[in-house]
């Protein structure tokens, strides 16, 4: 399917969106100032950071460090949004974490690299990747620096070497608090249930645009903030919009979404958009194999991919297996939907196990079991083809090679009690497109123009990840890119 561009979405998409009070009528209507046009000011900030999850943290963090004065908005009450949600794994390579402490001297930026183009079917700005995945080993030694563990680094989907970083024992809440136990330490401000509803672009005569400030709704008060420097928009995706995504994708209608629903809802991409900003992939939305499937279809969460990186396995409800685990998340998510009843069952034992199980069995998404036939009884399998296939499994264990699926990492035998079932369902995740920026996360406009004072990061951009993201790429992508947004935006002449 062919890019969308503004135009089509400005006739299709935002006027349903509108009528179905998605975005407000404002947001509808973007402030675009002709030359010598004049606003009452209500505030003026130096730098201005859209967004709490791990984007917009970093960038307030490096933009401070860098000698700017950032200020955070933030619409919800809460901060970290769907990050906090993550389980933080971070793709990198020739990092001293993979080097040093697991020993793994065979990565480089290169295969990174060519790992994320070929995950993202070729599709990706490979200008963007290179700068990423060149990039990204800095993020992670300035995460060390700040105290992050790294307990464990796995092989995630797509990917050919061990690059993904457990940045925290805590998973994404844990990295969210790194960042802004560091954001507090720096006193950045952060403005809670304040909401961007637009952008103020000043249209030059020759057609250039220029960010000059923001339109908020601050605690159910609308006021101008005139930005002297930047505005780096760190808002995530558009998965929890339900018009959104179904303009995009008319083929996902109906799917869940793994993230919260009044985040990554759109808005700000909405309002840049509007002012001109272009998009890149914008129709690339990718679908996450595993949310959790419980019985009553209520609190289901995201079943971290993690767990087959450190050696669940997956079946049908026939309790045989059918993908590669640690494929692309597009294909095994497309293979499960063509099993019998369109879900799947992560297994795993006490040596597959990961702390997050825990969490899941206490909040009844997840079957623990003293026996394989006591486990496949609570997931409702055939106790007999459940033990052939895992006995199967550990043999390949003992081969180290999986003739049949050729599983990438055949290491970890599923053996010893207490054994574990996790059904799992697909479920929209992450949208890949979003706004075009450039390597400092400068917003491009429809002419290919730089919008002066306009930046982005992390979700809410397109271009890094093409048709599909490599799990561990997205954090990677919201610390790197966070970082060079912000450095470059506190050189803007204020």
């Amino acid at each position: 399917m062919s890019d969308i561009k503004r135009r089509d979405f400005l006739k299709g998409a935002l006027a349903s969106a509108v009528t179905a009070g998605v975005f407000s009528a404002s947001s509808a209507s973007a402030e675009i100032l002709c030359p010598g046009e004049k606003i009452k000011w209500d505030d003026t900030q130096d730098i201005v950071v859209i967004g709490t999850g791990f984007a917009g943290l970093t960038a307030a963090i490096h933009a401070k460090l860098s000698g700017g004065s950032p200020v955070i908005f933030e619409k919800r009450g809460l901060i970290g949004g769907n990050s906090s949600l993550s389980t933080a794994w971070l793709n990198a390579a020739e990092t001293t974490i993979q080097r040093d402490k697991f020993g793994i001297k065979d990565d480089t930026h290169e295969i990174h690299f060519k790992d994320t183009l070929k995950g993202g079917d070729y599709k990706n700005d490979p200008v963007l990747v290179k700068k990423l995945t060149d990039e990204v080993t800095e993020s992670v030694e300035w995460l060390k620096s700040l105290g992050a563990p790294f307990p464990k680094v796995v092989f995630l989907g797509g990917a050919s070497k061990k690059r993904a970083h457990a940045v925290s024992n805590e998973y994404g809440g844990g990295l969210v608090k790194l960042l802004y136990d560091q954001v507090k330490e720096l006193k950045i401000p952060v403005k809670k249930k304040t909401k961007v509803i637009d952008f103020i672009v000043d249209m030059g005569k020759d057609g250039s645009r220029e960010l000059k400030g923001l339109k908020i709704d601050q605690n159910g008060k609308t006021k101008y903030v005139r930005v002297k420097k930047a505005v780096i928009i760190a808002t995530g995706g558009f998965g929890s919009s339900k018009e959104l995504v179904e303009r995009y994708d008319p083929s996902l209608v109906g799917y869940s979404t793994t993230n919260f629903d009044d985040v990554s809802t759109g808005e700000a991409m909405v309002a840049a958009m509007e002012c001109g900003a272009d998009t890149s992939g914008i129709n690339y939305i990718q679908i996450h194999p595993t949310l959790s499937r419980s019985e009553s279809g209520k609190g289901n969460i995201l079943i971290t991919e993690g767990l087959r990186g450190t050696g669940f396995i997956l079946v049908n409800v026939n309790a045989k297996r059918f993908v590669q685990d640690l494929d692309r998340r597009d294909v095994v998510s497309a293979a499960i939907l063509e099993q019998p009843q369109k879900y799947a069952i992560l297994i795993g034992s006490k040596e597959t196990y990961d702390n997050k199980v825990a969490d899941y069995i206490k909040l009844g998404l997840a079957y623990e079991a003293n026996t394989m036939e006591e486990l496949a009884v609570k997931a409702k399998l055939d106790p007999a083809v459940l033990k052939a296939t895992i006995d199967e499994y550990n043999g390949y264990v003992k081969q180290g090679k999986d003739p049949v699926f050729n599983r990438k990492d055949v290491s970890i035998p599923i053996l010893t009690a207490p054994f574990y079932a996790i059904p799992c369902q697909p479920a929209i995740h992450h949208t890949m497109g979003g706004l075009r920026i450039n390597t400092d996360g400068q917003v491009i406009d429809l002419e290919g123009k730089v919008i002066k004072r306009m930046y982005a990061a992390g979700e809410v951009t397109g271009g890094i990840h093409g048709t599909n993201r490599l799990g561990g790429n997205a954090v990677a992508d919201c610390l790197t890119f966070g970082r060079l947004a912000a450095k470059k935006a506190v050189t803007e002449q204020g």
